[in-house]
């Protein structure tokens, strides 16, 4: 049986609410600081995690430098960024770690409203004047 419009949107947003849940973080398990040889390393960097947050990119590394593919090529989009960087082994972890990323960053934006809220809700309550 197909659902209405309301209960569409009502069913989104049980859905919402189930993504409030707290994903571990997971920590990049390639690392290029401790080779001994130049070589690349293929792998995926995490996402920026905010609100309008970039999906991880598959990524390069070596001792000496990094760079991130764009969808479809096969080339570093800048494969001059210096510095070595460390990437996950899979999109799954790199995944998981913007997810950690954002429910951290979510969650001190809204400790930070709650403390406004429980300020707001100190303050004297003014009494009606005229009344």
């Amino acid at each position: 049986m197909a659902m209405n419009k309301a209960e569409k949107e009502y069913v989104e947003q049980l859905e919402a609410q189930l993504a409030l849940r707290h994903t571990g973080a997971i920590a990049p398990d390639l690392r290029p600081l401790k080779l001994e040889t130049s070589n690349n390393i293929y792998g995926f960097k995490q996402g920026n995690a905010s609100v309008n947050w970039n999906r991880p990119m598959k990524a390069v590394t070596n001792r000496v430098h990094h760079g991130t593919f764009s969808e479809g090529n096969t080339r570093p989009l800048r494969p001059d960024t210096q510095g070595a960087c460390a990437l996950y082994s899979s999109r799954l972890d790199a995944l998981r770690q913007t997810r950690y990323n954002l429910e951290q960053s979510a969650a001190a934006a809204l400790r930070q409203i709650d403390l406004e809220i429980a300020e707001e809700l100190a303050k004297p309550t003014p009494t009606p004047t005229g009344a």
